[in-house]
């Protein structure tokens, strides 16, 4: 893990998170890079036809200049903010124009990174949301791990993860989650397997336990790993409940979910049947993306 985006619009979540993000690399060794997506007010640029004027070409590109050093200095202090006077990791600026869910996962692929480290807010318009809106269309939309952290969670060792699935644990599996694996390996984490069966059927709960013990011997290999089996017959709230309650009784620091071709994800964040409820806002989330 060489490269980690922290995208920032300058909000207390967004510096929260990169805190967060700066600890993780100076665990890691890599380098960071800080990227702020910006939107010129369309009114700006073209005032309504009754107000008699329209701006320039030059008008609007000194307007689109101005914009980009103001958010230059906003960069800066940023940076110094979450490196508290450090010279590591490394840091690197950037801005860009257009949605910000976009530009942050195409800026993400272009610089190879390897994790995205994002704020969510305490407080959301809707009550059955429990990330926020951006975090949750980068991770979405997205081909690399987002890693989203609640605004009031402050960094501590990752001592415990835990990885919740509701298909096979096998070799395909496993390499969707490597970066759970390296995270396990640079922290020297225990790994939790949450297995969310849909059925009490006993036999498909042996199925799995059994690809499980086959497979993890040896793809976690020097890893403390253990397995549970959390039943939620097909009750998305019932599963969210259960989840939470193991994690917090078991002191888990981050949960990780598989957001496509799996229906997981959004069964716990995105069903309207299911409250934000702790585990949602006051743990890391680590989201990675199917394929």
């Amino acid at each position: 893990m060489k490269n980690i985006l922290i995208p920032t619009d300058f909000s207390d979540h967004a510096k929260n998170a990169g805190f967060y993000a700066v600890e993780i690399a100076k665990v890691i060794k890599s380098q960071i890079y800080i990227l702020h997506t910006f939107n010129i007010a369309a009114s700006k640029l073209y005032p309504p036809v009754y107000s008699g004027t329209m701006p320039s070409e030059q008008e609007r590109k000194a307007l689109t200049q101005q914009l980009e050093k103001d958010n230059e200095i906003n960069l800066r202090t940023f940076k110094e903010t979450i490196l508290k006077g450090q010279a590591e990791p490394v840091a690197h600026l950037a801005q860009s124009t257009g949605f910000v869910s976009e530009s942050v996962n195409q800026f993400a692929e272009k610089k190879n990174a390897d994790l995205i480290v994002m704020g969510t807010k305490a407080k959301l318009k809707r009550s059955d949301a429990s990330l926020a809106p951006i975090t949750f269309d980068v991770i979405n939309s997205g081909v690399i791990p987002v890693l989203a952290i609640h605004e009031n969670i402050k960094f501590s060792p990752v001592k415990k993860i835990a990885i919740a699935v509701n298909k096979n644990f096998d070799q395909e599996l496993l390499n969707l989650f490597e970066t759970v694996i390296k995270f396990a390996k640079y922290f020297k984490s225990e790994i939790h397997i949450l297995y969310c069966s849909k059925t009490d059927d006993a036999d498909e709960i042996n199925i799995f336990n059994n690809s499980v013990r086959e497979e993890a011997n040896s793809l976690l290999s020097g890893i403390k790993w253990t397995l549970v089996n959390i039943k939620n017959n097909n009750n998305e709230e019932k599963l969210a409940t259960k989840v939470d309650e193991y994690i917090f009784a078991n002191n888990i620091n981050i949960l990780s979910l598989i957001t496509r071709k799996q229906d997981l994800f959004q069964k716990i964040y995105q069903s309207s049947k299911i409250q934000a409820k702790k585990f949602h806002t006051e743990i890391p989330l680590l989201a990675i993306p199917g394929v």
